[in-house]
């Protein structure tokens, strides 16, 4: 997992900035402890994957493209759930004050829109996750106007997360048709050409569209849904070995399925079974259900 955090010389020219940090998670790690920010709005966008985020009693799943607002005083991690392979932006940001250099009623009318949206993740306009991309550039680069493009970019996040056409995303039909398709055949996750010959889609096609709505490649996305039919599966047959639950999900050996299983869950298929009766255990698949 790397973690980049933003130097304090350019959140100061940033003026109300607290923190801006990226993340790279490459596989499935512990889950995040709690976080508790007491006077300040924390912003969390997702940029690929899928992960989840437990704020004020809710624990929500988000997807690519989607950021979550968490407001003031609201304890947060990731709950039950590890933390997921995906790339992530934090923007944290004083709740009174200067803030980016807006005037007073602006930075005041800016923040109250922020936190009329603090709850459930919902999904922003593609073009914003260049907006964090420049911001994330301007923050590592010496030159003169890089607090200037900074401010900017970190501008454009915040109204884009205030536009009232950001709404909730839902999932087109044909990704519902494409996890009903791997349900019914498992070996389909790993054909992908086949999968998108099923849906009426080229194979370029699929991939594009795979990459535009989830962030991820057309592989990391098929192997995320075979993790989560394995669950399934254990879930419904806890006395199946998993050897056989392997081969029969395409995977060329049970080695090959642990290795993938752990790093899309943060633990081993035989914990995640034994883990199952007890009361984590399935708030932990229930989550993974949604």
């Amino acid at each position: 997992m790397n973690v980049w955090t933003c130097p304090p010389a350019r959140l100061r020219q940033a003026s109300g900035i607290v923190t801006f940090a990226h993340q790279r998670v490459r596989q499935a790690s512990p889950p995040l402890g709690k976080s508790l920010h007491s006077h300040g709005i924390e912003l969390v966008y997702l940029s690929q994957g899928m992960q989840f985020r437990a704020h004020s009693g809710s624990n929500y799943p988000m997807y690519a493209g989607q950021v979550l607002v968490i407001p003031p005083g609201a304890p947060h991690s990731s709950g039950v759930m590890p933390l997921l392979p995906g790339t992530t932006y934090r923007l944290h940001i004083r709740d009174s004050g200067p803030l980016l250099c807006l005037p007073e009623r602006d930075a005041h009318i800016l923040r109250a829109g922020l936190l009329q949206r603090a709850g459930a993740p919902y999904a922003l306009a593609a073009s914003c996750r260049t907006a964090w991309e420049q911001a994330l550039s301007a923050a590592t680069d010496k030159t003169a106007l890089a607090g200037t493009v900074l401010r900017h970019a970190l501008l454009s996040v915040l109204l884009e997360a205030n536009s009232p056409s950001s709404t909730a995303s839902t999932d087109g039909e044909w990704m519902r048709a494409a996890r009903h398709l791997i349900a019914a055949d498992p070996q389909l996750a790993g054909q992908p050409h086949s999968l998108a010959h099923h849906l009426g889609l080229s194979y370029p096609g699929l991939r594009k569209r795979v990459k535009a709505s989830t962030g991820q490649s057309l592989g990391d996305w098929l192997m995320r849904l075979r993790i989560h039919h394995a669950i399934e599966i254990l879930s419904a047959q806890p006395e199946r070995s998993i050897t056989d639950l392997a081969l029969s999900l395409g995977f060329s050996s049970s080695q090959y399925f642990a290795t993938c299983f752990r790093r899309h869950t943060a633990m081993s298929a035989s914990r995640f079974r034994s883990e199952l009766n007890t009361p984590t255990g399935r708030r932990r698949l229930n989550k993974l259900r949604e």
